[in-house]
């Protein structure tokens, strides 16, 4: 039989009261930084998709009307369409570049915020992108469910440590860069 622990056992563990100290050099992110980030990133795939479609399609589109022509496809709006195409793969790439070797997106680079691990290594592309985005974002595939894990997370910023759900998912936080 095993006796009650009293407190003095040479094997037990120490015990003592862990914080969140950051590591030198590695101050959290600011909630404004996160949410400029978070804004850039989120305006910048329709900007990059509907300028293009703006700038040359709806010229295309006017003149034939003015026409009195039937608007059809023209080669002005399949230039558009395929100037977004293009445009929305460079910017797919370049997130991807960026968040590999640095822990950003575009966003979180022209603020000034980076992802790291919570240790303070360096974040791999996976991590961040299956941990921190793709499981994050499975609860908003269910009704009503995934508004309020969408609200609550955020939400989770005004946490003394600043890391929202997807942080603690992925084991992540975010600093600045």
């Amino acid at each position: 039989m095993s006796e009650p622990n009293t407190g003095n056992n040479p094997f037990q563990p120490p015990k003592a009261s862990v914080s969140e100290i950051p590591l030198a050099g590695q101050e959290p992110g600011g909630r404004w930084e996160r949410l400029g980030a978070a804004l850039i990133d989120t305006l910048a795939v329709p900007l990059v998709i509907y300028l293009p479609v703006i700038f040359v399609g709806a010229p295309s589109l006017i003149l034939a009307i003015a026409r009195h022509e039937q608007p059809v496809f023209t080669t002005a709006m399949f230039g558009a369409f395929a100037a977004s195409f293009l445009l929305v793969i460079a910017w797919i790439v370049v997130t991807i570049m960026f968040v590999s070797r640095h822990g950003q997106t575009i966003g979180k680079r022209i603020v000034g915020v980076k992802v790291v691990r919570n240790n303070g290594e360096r974040a791999g592309l996976g991590r961040i992108f299956w941990l921190r985005n793709v499981v994050s974002a499975l609860p908003g595939l269910i009704p009503l469910v995934g508004s309020i894990y969408g609200l609550v997370d955020v939400l989770f910023i005004f946490s003394d440590s600043r890391r929202c759900i997807h942080d603690m998912i992925g084991d992540t936080k975010v600093i600045r860069a």
